[in-house]
């Protein structure tokens, strides 16, 4: 992650000891602080080729998976489908020029000014709603 910072997070259910070796090409992100793993690589990035692989060696906080897919998606140069936070339950794909919001959730959302029943759905064709 070309000069993003991950957030301070708490690491949980699993750590697993991750030991780099100077001939190693990973690169690590965030080292635990703590217990015996202290100062082992809980997130490394390794390079190979035009591509990248990130090792998470631990189950983390919400906060943490938030910026990190949040910085790994930007630096892939992809963009959200919808440009606006959206509820949680509820989600945003694009196809072309038609965006489909669909809420997942037992109970009603609102997203873009439009009101979406439980399990509901709404299109819109380049910004503007046709369903």
């Amino acid at each position: 992650m070309d000069g993003a910072t991950l957030p301070e997070a708490q690491a949980s259910v699993l750590c697993e000891v991750a030991a780099l070796q100077d001939t190693d090409p990973a690169t690590p992100l965030s080292v635990y602080t703590e217990d015996y793993f202290a100062g082992c690589p809980a997130v490394a990035i390794h390079s190979y080729g035009a591509g990248r692989a990130y090792y998470l060696a631990s189950r983390f906080d919400a906060a943490f998976y938030r910026a990190f897919y949040r910085n790994t998606a930007q630096e892939a140069g992809l963009t959200p489908a919808w440009p606006e936070t959206l509820p949680d339950g509820v989600l945003a794909a694009r196809r072309g020029t038609f965006v489909f919001v669909q809420n997942c959730n037992e109970h009603p959302v609102e997203v873009g000014g439009v009101a979406l029943n439980r399990y509901g759905t709404a299109v819109w064709k380049n910004g503007e709603q046709i369903l």
